[in-house]
C-alpha cells in the first residue's frame, strides 16, 4: 500500500508539472479572440476614452461599449473624447 501511494504522489506530481508548464506556455502566447458581428442597421453613440493598437490591429475603445477593432483611417482621424457613431 506504501508503494501505491508513493506512486500515486509521484504520478501526481508529474503531472501537475506538465500542466504548470502548458499553463506557462499559453500564457506566453497571450491569445486575442476577435468577434465578427454582423449588426446591419444598429448604431452605436459615444465617446472614444482609448486609442489602442495589438499588433497590426487599430483599437477604439468606446464608453459604455467596449473595444472595437476599426480601419487604420478611422483610427487616425479619430481622436480621444471624440463624439463617434459607428
Amino acid at each position: 500500500m506504501k508503494r501505491f501511494i508513493t506512486i500515486w504522489i509521484l504520478v501526481s506530481a508529474g503531472l501537475n508539472i506538465w500542466q504548470m508548464d502548458k499553463i506557462r506556455n499559453l500564457e506566453e502566447k497571450k491569445p486575442m479572440v476577435i468577434y465578427t458581428a454582423d449588426n446591419v442597421g444598429a448604431e452605436i453613440f459615444g465617446k472614444v476614452v482609448e486609442k489602442g493598437r495589438h499588433g497590426k490591429l487599430y483599437t477604439l475603445t468606446i464608453r459604455d461599449y467596449g473595444v472595437f477593432v476599426v480601419t487604420k483611417e478611422v483610427y487616425d482621424n479619430v481622436k480621444v473624447g471624440d463624439e463617434v457613431m459607428l
